[in-house]
C-alpha cells in the first residue's frame, strides 16, 4: 500500500514478486523486488526515482529504514571490485518461500551479484521503436536515426528534466553529448544521489553545466569536488559536442573532438577514491531534486546549478552505448525530438527587436536610394541647355532685327557652291596627232584662258557671300551704291579705314565736282552685304 501511494498508482497495479533475506558484512537485509504498471509497465528508473524522492515518507509508512532504492552491489568502492564493476541479476527456477506468523509468501528467487568488468552493450542486434532488421542492420522509421532506431534528441526549456538508466563504474568511462543551447546558463546533465542517506555515505556525483555559454564539469568521486571549465567561447547558435573521459587518475573534458590545449581541459580527482559510484538514474536537462539542499548535506565544494538547460541535446553515448532520448523513464517539460525547440529557435529569429532592426535597415536603404535619385536629377539639370542657347542645329532662334521685324532664317541662302566638283577625268580630252612644228606657247595659253573663261562649271571669280540673312523683306545693297544719296542723314566716313574709302571711290559711277564730298558720303545707315573680290 505504501509503495502504491508513493508511486501514485492503485494497489492492484503494484506486484511484489521477490522478498529475499540477504546477509553481508554490514548486517542482515531484506531485498524486495516489485513492479508497477499503468499501461505499460513502468521502467525501473522511474520507480527508483520516485521512491528515492519520497524515501522519507516511505520509511514512515512502513516503519523500517531503507538502505538503498535500487539494489546496487557496486555502490561502495573497493568492497567487491578494485576496478570496474557491474551488477548482474541472476534468477532461479526454484521459487523461494517466506513464512511469517500470520502469512506466507512464495516468490521468485532473484538476486544481484557484482562482476568486476565494465558493462558493454549487448552483442545481439535489437531494433527499437518499430524498426526491423535488414541485412544485419536496422531499418528505422522516420525520426529514429540511431544505430538501433533510437531517437537521438530531446529538448528542454529551462524547467524540465528527463531520467534515463544509470551508468556503471568502469576503469575508463567515456561520455559524449551534443549541445545546441538557447540560453547561456543551465544544468545539462546530473548523475548523483536523489536524497541524503546517512546510513549509506556515498556522495559521488557528476554535473555538466553551462556557465555564461561555456561548459563546466563538476565531479566528485566521493572524496572531494573538482571543477573543470572550458575557456574557449563558441560562435553563438552553433552546436558543439562535449566529451568527458573519466579515469582513476585523470579527468578530461574535450570540446568538438579537438586535441589542442584551447579546447581540452584536464584535471585530477581529489582524495583516494578513483571511480564514480552512483546508484541513481542519469538526469538530462535539469534535476528532479533540490541540489542546493543536497549540496549542503553532503558538503560539496561546488554545487551544481539549480537552473535547467534550455535548448536541444543530441547523440548521448556512454561507453559506446547510444541512449534512446525519445523514451525517458520519467520526464517533465521535455520535448523528445526537439520539435518545439526548433519552433522556439524560429520564433527567436523573428523576435520583435529583430523585426524593428530589419524595418529600420529597410527605411535607411529607401532614404539613401531617394537621395541618390534626387542628386542625380540635379546633376543632369546642370548640363541641360535652354532652347535659345542651342547653336548646333539652329532649331529656334529669336533676335531683334535692328528695328525691323523678325524673320525666320532661310539656311539655303547661307550655303555656297562647293569649291571642288567631281568631274570625270579624261572625258573631254581630245587626241591630236603629233606635229613636227614648234608649238606657239602664247597661242596655247590664250586658248586655255578662253576655255577657262567660257567654262560654266568653273568657280566664279566674284561671288556673293552671305553672312547674315533676315528674310526677303530686308533691303540690302552692294558697295556700288556708296554714292547713292538718300533723304536719311548721311553717314560720315572720316573714321573708316583707308581701304574702305578707296573702295567707295572705285565704285563711284557718276563724276562729282567735289571728290572729297563724294568719298565721305555714306547713304545707307548700316551695311548688310558687300562684294568680295578675288
Amino acid at each position: 500500500m505504501s509503495i502504491a501511494k508513493t508511486l501514485n498508482v492503485s494497489r492492484e497495479n503494484v506486484d511484489v514478486f521477490t522478498v529475499l533475506k540477504r546477509d553481508n558484512v554490514n548486517g542482515t537485509f531484506l531485498d524486495v523486488r516489485f513492479s508497477a504498471h499503468g499501461s505499460p509497465y513502468y521502467a525501473s528508473e522511474r520507480l527508483n526515482g520516485m521512491l528515492g524522492y519520497g524515501l522519507r515518507q516511505l520509511e514512515e509508512d512502513v516503519g523500517l529504514s531503507v538502505l538503498m532504492v535500487g539494489i546496487d552491489e557496486c555502490i561502495e568502492e573497493g568492497r567487491n571490485c578494485e576496478l570496474s564493476c557491474k551488477n548482474t541479476l541472476y534468477k532461479s527456477n526454484v521459487p523461494i518461500a517466506v513464512y511469517t506468523n500470520t502469512s506466507s509468501f512464495v516468490g521468485v528467487n532473484a538476486f544481484v551479484q557484482a562482476e568486476c568488468v565494465c558493462e558493454v552493450p549487448p552483442p545481439s542486434l535489437t531494433c527499437l521503436n518499430g524498426g526491423f532488421l535488414v541485412n544485419d542492420r536496422c531499418s528505422c522509421l522516420e525520426g529514429f536515426e540511431g544505430p538501433h532506431c533510437e531517437m537521438l534528441s530531446i529538448g528542454f526549456y529551462g524547467s524540465g528534466y528527463a531520467l534515463y538508466p544509470p551508468i556503471s563504474p568502469c576503469n575508463m568511462t567515456r561520455i559524449s553529448i551534443e549541445l545546441s543551447p538557447h540560453q547561456e546558463d543551465g544544468l545539462v546533465m546530473y548523475i548523483g544521489p536523489l536524497n541524503y542517506n546517512p546510513r549509506l555515505p556515498v556522495q559521488d556525483f557528476l554535473a555538466l553545466e553551462l556557465v555564461k555559454g561555456l561548459p563546466v564539469l563538476l565531479l566528485d568521486y566521493g572524496s572531494g569536488t573538482i571543477r573543470i571549465e572550458h575557456r574557449h567561447r563558441f560562435p553563438q547558435g552553433k552546436p558543439f559536442t562535449v566529451e568527458l573521459v573519466l579515469q582513476p587518475q585523470t579527468i578530461e573534458m574535450i570540446v568538438d573532438n579537438c586535441k589542442l590545449s584551447t579546447c581540452m581541459s584536464l584535471d585530477a580527482p581529489k582524495g583516494p577514491n578513483r571511480f564514480l559510484n552512483v546508484n541513481a538514474p542519469l538526469q538530462l536537462g535539469g534535476a528532479a531534486v533540490n541540489l542546493n539542499y543536497l549540496g549542503s548535506l553532503y558538503n560539496w565544494t561546488y554545487i551544481p546549478l539549480d537552473k535547467g538547460f534550455s535548448g536541444c541535446l543530441r547523440n548521448l553515448t556512454i561507453n559506446e552505448r547510444t541512449y534512446d532520448l525519445g523514451l525517458p523513464s520519467l520526464a517533465k517539460n521535455a520535448d523528445p525530438g526537439c520539435q518545439r525547440s526548433v519552433a522556439v529557435a524560429v520564433s527567436f529569429g523573428i523576435d520583435s527587436y529583430f523585426l524593428i532592426a530589419i524595418i529600420a535597415c529597410i527605411e535607411l536603404l529607401l532614404i539613401l536610394l531617394l537621395a541618390v535619385v534626387v542628386h542625380k536629377k540635379h546633376q543632369d539639370g546642370w548640363h541641360e541647355k535652354d532652347m535659345d542657347d542651342i547653336r548646333e542645329t539652329i532649331i529656334n532662334y529669336e533676335e531683334e532685327g535692328g528695328g525691323e521685324r523678325d524673320a525666320e532664317y532661310d539656311l539655303t541662302v547661307l550655303q555656297g557652291p562647293p569649291i571642288y566638283l567631281d568631274k570625270p577625268y579624261g572625258s573631254e580630252l581630245r587626241q591630236k596627232e603629233a606635229t613636227t612644228e614648234v608649238p606657239d606657247i602664247g597661242a596655247f595659253l590664250i586658248d586655255k584662258k578662253d576655255a577657262c573663261d567660257k567654262d560654266a562649271d568653273a568657280y566664279p571669280i566674284t561671288d556673293v557671300r552671305h553672312y547674315a540673312y533676315e528674310g526677303d523683306l530686308v533691303t540690302y545693297q552692294s558697295l556700288s551704291s556708296l554714292t547713292t544719296y538718300s533723304d536719311e542723314s548721311e553717314l560720315k566716313l572720316q573714321n573708316l579705314p583707308t581701304y574702305l574709302q578707296l573702295l567707295a571711290h572705285v565704285h563711284t559711277e557718276e563724276s562729282s565736282e567735289d571728290d572729297e564730298t563724294a568719298v565721305n558720303s555714306w547713304p545707307f545707315p548700316y551695311l548688310r552685304v558687300f562684294k568680295e573680290y578675288l
